[in-house]
């Protein structure tokens, strides 16, 4: 980002925002919701707060193709929320050395059903809503994560 200025919501397709480290660069929003991605957007090196039970970051719809979102060395307070919906043909994510000290998802409505059994979002919620199928490529070391699908059928994430 350029040298003064200000994050409003969505971060433009294309940008980066990233930090000297993590322990120096800080965004905070104290009021709700953090950082929207659009397409082809990384974040790295950074500490961003937003309130335990807003969005730190989260994904906007209505890009076909999102190319590449990359979430790098994040120490966050709230959600962290990549979910797709319908229209969204493409998303590549890559996240790592995401630690996140606190959140409530407690009052997202919004909860995927599987097996009939609704299951709340979480810290880190990834779900794809949308009836395609993305590839997911990780090694995942982590307490609580859950990456779904839309059913058993279509739209699943797979290893």
């Amino acid at each position: 980002m350029p040298p003064g200025f200000a994050l409003t919501g969505n971060l433009p397709p294309g940008f980066a925002l990233t930090g000297k480290d993590k322990d120096s660069a800080f965004l905070i929003f104290g009021n709700g919701d953090g950082i929207g991605l659009t397409a082809n957007n990384r974040v790295a090196n950074l500490t961003v707060i937003a309130p335990p039970g807003a969005r730190a970051i989260y994904t906007q719809t209505g890009f076909a193709d999102m190319g590449q979102i990359t979430l790098e060395a994040l120490d966050v307070t709230g959600q962290v929320s990549i979910i797709t919906r319908s229209g969204t043909d493409k998303l590549d994510l890559v996240v790592d050395k995401l630690h996140i000290a606190a959140c409530d998802a407690r009052r997202y409505s919004e909860q995927p059903q599987k097996h009939g059994v609704n299951v709340y979002q979480g810290a880190l919620t990834v779900y794809n809503f949308s009836g395609d199928t993305f590839v997911a490529e990780s090694e995942i070391i982590t307490y609580g994560l859950g990456a779904r699908g839309f059913n058993q059928y279509d739209g699943t994430v797979e290893n």
